[in-house]
C-alpha cells in the first residue's frame, strides 16, 4: 500500500451503478477501493445499500469502522410533506419553551400546506395574496418529477378534478405539497 493511502472494503447490492462516482471519491481520498462480496465477511467499511436494506442492516450491530449511506427514519427528512409537518411541529415546540428567535428560523419554509387534507386552509391564504405564484409538489417523487406551477385557482381546480379521476381508477389519492412560490430565492454560494 501507498503511503498516504488506505483501502476502504465495499459491500453493497448495487455498487455497479455507482461505481464511477465512488471511485473518483475515493480517489480524491487517495483511498484503494475493495469489494467485498461475502455479507458475512465484517471487514466492510462502507455497505452501499438502498433505503428498504437499511432498517435491517440498522437493526443490526454495526463496528466503529462501519457505515450506511442512510439513516432510521430518513423520510422524515426527505418526504416533503413529512418535512413541513416536522417543521411546523418543532415552531411549536420552540414557541411553547420560550424560544422565539429559535423558533422564527423555521420560516425559512414557504407558506405550505398539504393537500387535499388542507386544502380549505390553502384556499383562505390564496385568497390574501391574489396574483401570487404557487407551486405544486408530490410528496413522494423526485427529480421535479409532477411539479407545476399556476396563478389562478381554476388551473388547481382543473388539475385536482383530472387528478381525481385517474386515481380513483389507480389507488389512493396521491398526497401533494402546495407552497408559495420563491421567484427570488436567496442560495448558497449563488
Amino acid at each position: 500500500m501507498e503511503t498516504g493511502s488506505r483501502a476502504t472494503r465495499l459491500l453493497g447490492t448495487r455498487l455497479d451503478l455507482y461505481r464511477e462516482w465512488l471511485y473518483r471519491l475515493w480517489w480524491g481520498l487517495r483511498w484503494r477501493m475493495e469489494r467485498v462480496i461475502d455479507p458475512i465477511d465484517n471487514t466492510w467499511h462502507l455497505w452501499w445499500c438502498e433505503t428498504s436494506e437499511a432498517r435491517q442492516i440498522l437493526d443490526s450491530k454495526l463496528e466503529a469502522h462501519q457505515k450506511i449511506p442512510h439513516f432510521r427514519n430518513h423520510y422524515e427528512l426527505t418526504r416533503k410533506n413529512y418535512l413541513y409537518r416536522n417543521l411546523k411541529r418543532y415552531k411549536k415546540l420552540l414557541t411553547k419553551s420560550g424560544k422565539q428567535a429559535e423558533a422564527e428560523l423555521c420560516d425559512s419554509m414557504p407558506i405550505t400546506f398539504e393537500l387535499p387534507s388542507e386544502y380549505r386552509m390553502f384556499v383562505e391564504e390564496y385568497q390574501k395574496q391574489p396574483g401570487s405564484i404557487w407551486i405544486v409538489k408530490p410528496v413522494g417523487r423526485s427529480q421535479g418529477k409532477g411539479i407545476f406551477l399556476f396563478r389562478r385557482l381554476k388551473d388547481l381546480i382543473d388539475w385536482k378534478s383530472s387528478r381525481i379521476e385517474k386515481q380513483q381508477s389507480e389507488g389512493p389519492v396521491e398526497t401533494f405539497v402546495v407552497q408559495k412560490y420563491i421567484d427570488d430565492p436567496y442560495l448558497l454560494a449563488g
